[in-house]
Order: structure tokens, then C-alpha cells, then sequence
């Protein structure tokens, strides 16, 4: 697993680290699409943080978010992806996709509490 390029937001006043989703999927070692196709077909559960973009398009096109994750999701999906090797035509068992989201629940409880006794 590769060392994450972690970048710095503002969150509810609270300094805190996140990935985008480029930094995400250089982490685990698979495309971009790819995890925007996974998220699609919710395989890969939505982004828990997203922030609006200044794209040019987001004026012609309605808000453009740019989706945010934690460290704690990605070292969820790269245990994931490690485990169950996802690949092109590959059919995932339901289960399998269950405890991914599973997991990924407990990461986001993780960060908001770490966020919550911050805040204390």
C-alpha cells in the first residue's frame, strides 16, 4: 500500500487530513474510474465528505463536488481490495460487498468521533 497524499481541510472549524479521490486510488492501487465506477454500481459506499469545486463546469452543469475520504476509509478499501482482488468481469459476492460497507461504516463512526472529542 502506498503512503496516501493527505491534504488539509477545514471541517466544522476543525483541522483534519483527507484523500481525494485521485490520492485514494493511487493508494489502493486501481484507476479512478474505476472507484467512480464502483461507487456507480455501489459497490464502493458514496464519499462521506464532499466539498463544492471551482470547475468552470459548475456554473453550466449545476455544483460539482469533489469527494473527500478519510484515512481510516482508505485503509478499509486497501484492505478490501487486497482481500477480495476485484477485477473486470469479476462477479462479487453480496456478502463480500456487505462487509465493505460494513467496514467503511465503522472507518466514517472512527473519524467522526475522532472529530467529536476534538471538538471536546
Amino acid at each position: 500500500m502506498k503512503r496516501p497524499n493527505l491534504r488539509s481541510y477545514s471541517i466544522d472549524g476543525q483541522e483534519v487530513f483527507l484523500l481525494s479521490i485521485t490520492s485514494l486510488a493511487k493508494m489502493v492501487g486501481v484507476k479512478t474510474q474505476t472507484l467512480r465506477k464502483w461507487e456507480a454500481k455501489k459497490l464502493l459506499p458514496k464519499a462521506g465528505l464532499l466539498i463544492p469545486t471551482k470547475s468552470p463546469l459548475s456554473t453550466a452543469q449545476g455544483e460539482i463536488y469533489k469527494r473527500l475520504y478519510t484515512e481510516e476509509q482508505a485503509g478499509v478499501l486497501a484492505w478490501w481490495v487486497a482481500k477480495v482482488r476485484p477485477s473486470k468481469g469479476l462477479i462479487i459476492k453480496a456478502s463480500l460487498i456487505d462487509m465493505l460497507h460494513e467496514k467503511w461504516d465503522e472507518a466514517d463512526k472512527k473519524f467522526k468521533e475522532r472529530l467529536k472529542r476534538k471538538e471536546d
